[in-house]
């Protein structure tokens, strides 16, 4: 289905080496405002199977704007709940991974067309997620701000 999907859409579609434990994984690299980040698809062999969306990206300089990133993951996920977002340690020690994580139970083929809304929905949260959090990332801390403002009194 997944390469079916990417057909359908004129994607290009990669093999990963990734953490599909049971099936195959992919890798589609998708657009935003702030540049390319890969989205990887993966079946497990299971029955009924799963499909899994993951969205990856890492925001640089966020160790010293951990709380802030969290705050901006945590709206999001309320507010959106077919993507799941979370903030995970990344080896590079001045940025932390931001992974959207989205799962779709596939019966049979007459599920394609749901699918392709899953995955659809899924990608444009995606970019969604990765905007909100390059845009939260720009703005000033509380300590900057109170740095910039003269004071009174």
């Amino acid at each position: 289905m997944i390469q079916r999907y990417a057909k359908m859409r004129r994607e290009r579609l990669f093999h990963s080496n990734g953490e599909a434990a049971n099936g195959e994984e992919y890798v589609i690299l998708q657009d935003s405002a702030r540049g390319h980040f890969p989205v990887y698809l993966s079946a497990r062999g299971s029955s009924p199977d799963v499909v899994q969306l993951r969205a990856h990206f890492s925001a640089r300089r966020a160790h010293t704007k951990r709380f802030r990133l969290h705050d901006c993951v945590n709206r999001f996920n309320d507010r959106d709940k077919l993507l799941t977002a979370t903030v995970r340690e990344s080896h590079d020690s001045s940025a932390l991974g931001v992974v959207g994580d989205s799962r779709f139970w596939v019966r049979d083929e007459g599920d394609f067309g749901p699918f392709v809304r899953f995955v659809d929905m899924s990608l444009a949260l995606a970019v969604q997620l990765v905007e909100n959090v390059y845009e939260e990332m720009q703005l000033p801390s509380a300590a900057e701000l109170e740095r910039s403002l003269p004071m009174t009194g």
